[in-house]
């Protein structure tokens, strides 16, 4: 990728592991983010979008949103990396004078009124169907089962992924994509005609497993999940596509191998952020 080396201007986008996160004080800390440190190593001007808690479809609308209302010569001199976050998480407009806390969002998260849903969370009541239980709360909207499949969160983020790929390709902006928290790259096995299943890792063992039939009609008329297919994912997970490691995966092994080095909070520390970034670059440089 030796566009990178010629473009002044680093934009990159994601959640709170690429934005950073805080320190042991208590404190936010942006050396817990990898654009940080990548940005300080090469030299680049960082313009860092990234919203703790964001959704892949937010990701999505906020870069494509942020390089509309750049110049030419701006966008000339670029390089675009994301990061791409677990594919649970639902965005919604939330129009509301609360501040953002109440959604459990700090300052240093970032403000938007696009918030983020994660309808796993979400439990239906066995003994009433139209209750769901987020804890120890109850909470008595019944749209969130039909916003919790995997299916159809996976098929989201592949249109938000192929969405923004194809846009900086027709824009001939240079980029990197990389899964953060979860592995999107799944396994598909057509066991027969009437049975494919897709497996979506989740953490380092287990994963979800995914019916890929949901989106057929009884005659076989494709309807709504055709979007996940082995030509799809090809597509997806090309030479812009750093596939050695999902983020989270790696810091859980690092962290296992060092100590407990390389998490706080659930989050990547300096240590993981800095050597993550030295992954990155190393991938670039690779590929020039």
């Amino acid at each position: 990728m030796k566009e990178y080396n010629n473009r002044k201007k680093l934009i990159t986008n994601g959640c709170s592991f690429t934005r950073g996160h805080f320190n042991v004080n208590g404190q936010f800390d942006s050396r817990g983010s990898w654009a940080y440190w990548l940005s300080k190593v090469t030299d680049k001007e960082l313009y860092n979008l990234s919203l703790g808690g964001s959704s892949n479809e937010y990701i999505a609308l906020k870069l494509i949103s942020f390089i509309e209302n750049q110049t030419d010569d701006f966008l000339d001199d670029c390089f675009v990396i994301v990061q791409w976050t677990e594919c649970f998480r639902q965005m919604v407009w939330f129009e509301s004078m609360l501040p953002d806390a109440w959604m459990g969002r700090r300052p240093e998260d970032g403000h938007s009124k696009w918030c983020t849903i994660t309808a796993q969370d979400f439990i239906t009541d066995p003994n009433n169907p139209k209750v769901l239980r987020s804890r120890s709360e109850v909470v008595t909207d019944p749209l969130f089962p039909f916003f919790s499949g995997v299916e159809a969160a996976l098929s989201k983020t592949y249109f938000s992924i192929l969405s923004v790929k194809n846009y900086l390709e027709i824009n001939k902006i240079p980029y990197l994509f990389f899964d953060g928290l979860n592995n999107h790259n799944i396994e598909i096995k057509r066991i027969d005609e009437k049975n494919v299943k897709g497996y979506l890792q989740y953490n380092l063992t287990n994963h979800d497993e995914l019916d890929l039939l949901k989106g057929y009609s009884s005659d076989g008329e494709v309807r709504d999940l055709e979007l996940i297919n082995e030509k799809t994912i090809s597509k997806i997970y090309d030479k812009n596509f750093y596939t050695d490691y999902c983020y989270r995966y790696w810091i859980d092994i690092k962290n296992k191998e060092f100590n407990g080095n390389y998490i706080y909070d659930l989050h990547p520390t300096h240590r993981a952020a800095k050597e993550w970034a030295s992954l990155l670059l190393n991938h670039i440089e690779d590929e020039r």
